[in-house]
């Protein structure tokens, strides 16, 4: 009990939790509970509040029934089942004709890397309009919000080689990259992370606070990646000591800092002694170019608190949702106008049918997630 105390005076989740989407905080809660930092019965309030600002209904009432000790769920979230399942049969029935024409390998290959051809050739050959692959942006942000993270993955794979709308693409990337984290699929998240990068990098922003703010958000979801993709840590320094991404972290977050040393010596830990050497005196000359220099890195702020709080709001789109707190219109989105698209390939499912979904199931527990 002592040292699940002494652990919630470190704990980062409040920090981290105002830049991530409400599915990514999800897992922290899992691992808090796991290593019982926190009461059971705080971390189980934290998960219905947060479940219940998504479609993940069934979980929620799993929660709230094992809190309760069985007691039915409240007949306002019963109700909401309801209306969730009626959106999701509509949501399918508009996108449908899109997904069947993607769900055959035959009809895919004609398609082709060019954008503009493809929306006519739908348009001609398939009565296919951009209302149509609109409803499919749709359908795979309500599939995501169900919790059904593959068949969201999918849809908005396909949907950013469709669509020619810069802001719904910026949106539908945001989206399968939290999708792939949380299927633990690191291999596509380190795609999905750096086609991100380059687009918050390329993008002109409104202003220089702007750009900060989008690389912190960056900054927080990449961190699932650098702690489980197999060269992560490697990549957490070599980002991190990017200037940019530096600034980024002294004005908006500072406790990202301590991710920083943590990847240093977990990544000294698993190299040979002359390595280790090496890889020890680079990291300390990197790390006084920056303090000595002229930058001048906020010391860590651990908080005081030990209550799990209100999360704040979180949607599958890029953060432009969120207020940020430099007042600037930082997360406007046409950012991925320029970003090259995947070559499409045909849908392997359709997700699972509106009546048989089950909104919403327990993540699977992930070898390392941020603290």
């Amino acid at each position: 009990h002592t040292m699940a105390a002494d652990a919630s005076k470190y704990d980062l989740t409040s920090e981290l939790g105002k830049y991530l989407d409400r599915h990514l905080v999800f897992p922290l809660l899992e691992f808090l509970q796991a290593k019982k930092v926190y009461p059971e019965a705080e971390i189980l309030e934290a998960k219905i509040a947060l479940l219940q600002k998504t479609n993940m209904l069934d979980f929620a009432a799993d929660i709230y029934k094992s809190l309760h000790n069985g007691k039915d769920v409240p007949a306002e979230m019963a109700k909401r089942r309801e209306e969730v399942i009626a959106n999701l049969t509509e949501l399918q029935a508009k996108a449908e004709k899109v997904v069947t024409f993607l769900s055959d390998p035959a009809l895919v290959k004609q398609l082709r890397t060019d954008k503009a051809f493809n929306i006519n050739f739908l348009k001609e050959n398939h009565a296919i309009g951009e209302e149509d692959i609109d409803a499919l942006f749709h359908y795979a942000k309500f599939q995501f919000e169900c919790g059904n993270y593959a068949a969201a993955a999918e849809f908005l794979y396909h949907y950013r080689s469709l669509c020619t709308n810069g802001e719904k693409g910026g949106s539908a990337l945001w989206g399968k990259f939290a999708s792939d984290i949380l299927q633990q699929d690191w291999n596509a998240a380190v795609e999905d992370m750096n086609r991100l990068k380059d687009a918050v990098e390329n993008r002109n922003y409104p202003s220089p606070l702007a750009q900060v703010h989008a690389r912190a958000w960056l900054i927080h979801w990449s961190l699932f990646v650098f702690f489980n993709h197999e060269n992560g840590r490697n990549s957490i320094i070599d980002l991190f000591f990017q200037e940019r991404y530096m600034q980024s972290i002294q004005a908006e977050a500072p406790h990202l800092l301590r991710y920083l040393a943590a990847a240093a010596a977990l990544l000294a830990a698993d190299s040979l002694p002359d390595e280790r050497e090496e890889l020890s005196v680079r990291f300390l000359i990197k790390t006084q170019r920056f303090v000595s220099g002229r930058f001048s890195p906020t010391p860590l702020r651990l908080p005081t608190q030990t209550r799990l709080f209100a999360f704040p709001e979180r949607l599958i789109t890029h953060p432009r949702h969120e207020a940020p707190r430099s007042a600037t219109s930082a997360t406007r989105s046409d950012m991925l106008n320029d970003v090259p698209t995947p070559h499409v390939t045909p849908i392997k499912g359709s997700g699972a049918e509106a009546g048989k979904v089950r909104l919403g199931s327990p993540p699977t527990p992930a070898r390392r997630l941020p603290r």
